[in-house]
């Protein structure tokens, strides 16, 4: 946390208690109750109870971020050629798994696909991003203002939105702008809406209807995560059926969530040609190539066994909380929910590897609701008073974290998206990436950059040694080229080649269709990009010996060996 973090934090903490408490009955300052507030106090807290104005806002800041442009790149800039490469493969008619191997789901390339019509580059890739932004606030505010009380409604949506679209890493210091790995961010986001839905009750005059409401918008989360990375889906599948027990089930629940994860399921599945076949083998592929020890599950939450353990000790607490006021029944609720939340961040903070280094950002959001139970059942009257004040400020606390580093990163990178070439040398030579500028292996003194010298490299020998129709394949994380030269991409292959996470010399893309109908294929001679090669490039290792038999080397430059097709 940064200098003064901590003061910052307890008093935003304190600001949202001060603004929660009049409407839950709590004396404030002055001891007037609420129906003594003067009514300009209480116009200037309504805007923000609204969900209306909530949604508003909410919108209102994706845009402005899509306005802004993603900054300066630091770290994992391979992630946003990735993305770029997948969204120019659906716009040229490719699918997903039908047509390209993928680890990941179709919505992860899908909102640049959309940025591309309105920007490109990395600027498309941070439409992409606003795009999920947008999403998760349409899905989630009509559902949260109905399940809990409008102050916890409003932190838990701003909550929502800002870990979709905060540009960095999750676990990463809010200062390492990146575009990769948003796909975590939008899983988490989805997961506490199916979160909310799961565990509070139903509000308002029509339970029936918002009990269907309220399935219907699970059922389309739960597609939805299958669509992003299948993994989320699993988590969301374990949520559902771990929080049976502690809600009122009805079958107008369970209608709305069979209709719209079936909805939502159909027009994923059309979208990718009904292909199932194809994304199971996927996903069987991924699964073999990342084998994921039970030591490193059980090993990673523990590295991070801080901040699990004060997670853990103010959710004990606030069920002791619970209980010592009579609210017995929710205390037992919220032990099981909270083992049911703390398992799944455990399992996803595992799976998802190098990806999350650390954080729990699903009980985070778990938290707010568990504040807002102890708002609401535990009296505000003695002897209960001041152990309330302090169960809530502690919960605050740990629910604040997020959003407030969240909201940082979206600061810094606005500060930096205003002035980027103070923070970067060479740019890539190609009109369709004028928008990425990254810092990651920048020399400061010299000003160069070994990834962009690199890739600008391949840019010129591409262009001088091959033909515009002809299709590249790269022996590179990702592949990019197509899209910065605007040329056909190739079918077949992937979109990213992560050795141990996708593919390695068991499982992965056969030679055939690793290399699909390429004409040309780019060789990196030496590791100048940092990808952590030890001797040699690992694609070289699995594809090596397919490559000398069908492709010759054509022509060479600095950093690349141009392999064609042998006719």
């Amino acid at each position: 946390m940064p200098p003064h973090g901590f003061r910052y934090l307890c008093a935003a903490s304190f600001h949202v208690l001060h603004c929660a408490l009049p409407e839950i009955g709590m004396p404030n300052s002055s001891g007037a109750t609420p129906a003594a507030t003067p009514t300009r106090r209480a116009g200037r807290h309504r805007l923000f109870r609204s969900p209306y104005a909530i949604l508003l806002l909410l919108l209102t800041l994706c845009v402005v971020k899509g306005l802004l442009g993603p900054g300066p790149i630091r770290v994992y800039t391979h992630d946003s050629w990735m993305f770029l490469d997948g969204a120019w493969r659906i716009l040229n008619g490719q699918r997903p798994h039908h047509d390209f191997y993928s680890n990941l789901g179709f919505l992860c390339y899908l909102p640049t696909a959309l940025g591309l019509q309105i920007a490109r580059g990395a600027a498309a890739v941070n439409w992409g991003q606003c795009f999920s932004g947008m999403l998760v606030a349409l899905l989630g505010v009509p559902l949260i203002f109905r399940r809990i009380r409008p102050s916890f409604a409003s932190l838990y949506c701003t909550a929502l939105v800002l870990l979709s679209i905060a540009p960095f890493a999750l676990g990463e210091f809010f200062t390492l702008g990146t575009q990769g790995m948003f796909y975590n961010r939008w899983g988490y986001a989805l997961l506490g809406i199916l979160l909310v839905e799961c565990v509070s009750p139903v509000g308002g005059k029509r339970p029936g209807f918002s009990d269907f409401g309220g399935g219907s918008i699970a059922g389309a989360v739960l597609a939805l995560l299958f669509f992003v990375k299948f993994t989320f889906s699993v988590w969301a599948l374990i949520l559902i059926c771990a929080t049976i027990p502690w809600r009122r089930q009805t079958r107008v629940r369970w209608l709305g969530l069979a209709l719209g994860s079936l909805i939502i399921g159909v027009a994923g599945l059309a979208f990718l040609r009904f292909d199932v076949a194809a994304i199971l083998r996927d996903i069987h592929t991924v699964a073999v190539a990342r084998r994921v020890s039970l030591l490193f599950i059980v090993g990673k939450p523990l590295q991070n066994l801080h901040g699990l353990t004060y997670i853990c000790a103010f959710s004990a607490v606030a069920a002791l909380g619970l209980s010592a006021s009579g609210a017995t029944g929710y205390a037992r609720r919220w032990i099981w929910i909270s083992l049911t939340v703390l398992g799944i961040d455990a399992l996803a903070l595992a799976t998802n590897m190098l990806a999350q280094p650390a954080g729990f950002p699903f009980m985070c959001l778990a938290t707010i609701l568990m504040v807002a139970d102890i708002a609401a059942l535990v009296q505000p009257t003695e002897p209960f008073r001041s152990a309330r004040q302090a169960l809530l400020a502690w919960g605050l606390s740990i629910v604040l974290v997020n959003p407030v580093l969240d909201a940082a990163g979206l600061v810094y990178a606005t500060r930096r998206s205003l002035q980027p070439r103070a923070f970067a040398g060479e740019t890539i030579a190609s009109p369709t990436a004028d928008d990425l500028i990254t810092t990651e292996y920048l020399n400061a003194s010299t000003g160069a950059n070994s990834l962009v010298e690199e890739a600008n490299d391949g840019l010129r020998l591409l262009e001088a040694s091959s033909t515009s129709t002809e299709k590249v394949a790269a022996f590179w994380f990702a592949n990019p080229f197509s899209y910065w030269l605007q040329r056909p991409p190739m079918r077949h292959g992937s979109t990213n080649y992560d050795y141990g996470a996708n593919f390695n010399e068991k499982s992965g893309p056969g030679p055939e269709y690793a290399f699909g109908d390429a004409d040309v294929i780019l060789v990196p001679r030496v590791d100048e990009a940092g990808l952590g090669w030890a001797s040699q490039n690992p694609m070289e290792r699995v594809y090596g010996p397919f490559l000398g038999s069908h492709f010759t080397k054509a022509r060479e430059s600095r950093f690349w060996w141009l392999y064609r097709k042998v006719p």
